[in-house]
């Protein structure tokens, strides 16, 4: 009878260890289950927070980039387009050489394309009319190619300024037709400011000051096409 006893207490005791180690064991899967749900979620939660930074960084880099793009052009009406520029070796020579500027202006029914050296070419207005009509800016534009690329760019493209004093313009309401000078500059004889053509027209001597005016212009080899 005491044997039978203390084996009913042994498996008793077993019986109470075999449920405590279940409970255990589940208990440890329970907890198991909430770490991998949870490094789970913190993974995923992880992975959408740099979502978000890479989206806003790539946003900011657009609307920087975008600002840049709006900042480098004028608002101020211009549309021009002349072909074949071969035509017109002032206007050719200035698009296609680094360095090279030609004035584009209008004087009665003709159109005028003056280089540094005064050397001048002419193309009646019906000419260009005959495109889709033309608005010359203020006072009519300088084409060119600088000599140098801009900041970040690796080639030099064709560049158009409006021929107006930007300074006089903002300062005094008046518009200044500048003279081109060699070596790609161009000098306001109200104010003296002398601007360089091959660095985006900043102000190089004088008082300090705004760079000139700029317009959108596109160039494909033999038609020039300015419109902003």
């Amino acid at each position: 009878m005491s044997r039978e006893k203390g084996e009913a207490r042994r498996e008793k005791r077993e019986g109470s260890l075999g449920f405590s180690l279940d409970l255990w064991s589940s208990s440890l899967a329970i907890r198991q289950s909430r770490c991998k749900h949870h490094f789970a979620h913190s993974f995923l939660l992880s992975i959408f927070l740099v979502s978000i930074f890479l989206v806003s960084i790539f946003l900011l880099f657009t609307s920087c980039n975008d600002d840049l793009v709006s900042n480098k052009y004028c608002n101020l009406p211009a549309r021009f387009t002349f072909s074949p520029v071969s035509s017109i070796s002032q206007l050719n020579s200035s698009c296609n050489n680094p360095g090279e500027w030609c004035t584009i202006t209008l004087s009665g029914n003709k159109f005028y394309f003056t280089k540094s050296d005064g050397s001048q070419g002419e193309a009646n207005r019906t000419a260009i009319e005959g495109y889709t009509g033309f608005y010359m800016g203020l006072s009519g534009f300088i084409v060119g190619l600088p000599n140098i690329p801009e900041m970040g760019e690796s080639v030099s493209v064709v560049t158009c300024y409006d021929l107006a004093c930007r300074n006089c313009y903002d300062n005094f309401s008046v518009t200044k037709r500048m003279t081109l000078q060699e070596s790609g500059y161009a000098q306001c004889p109200s104010c003296n400011r002398t601007y360089n053509l091959n660095n985006t027209g900043i102000v190089s001597s004088g008082d300090a000051g705004k760079p000139l005016f700029r317009y959108r212009v596109y160039f494909n080899g033999n038609t020039l096409s300015i419109n902003n």
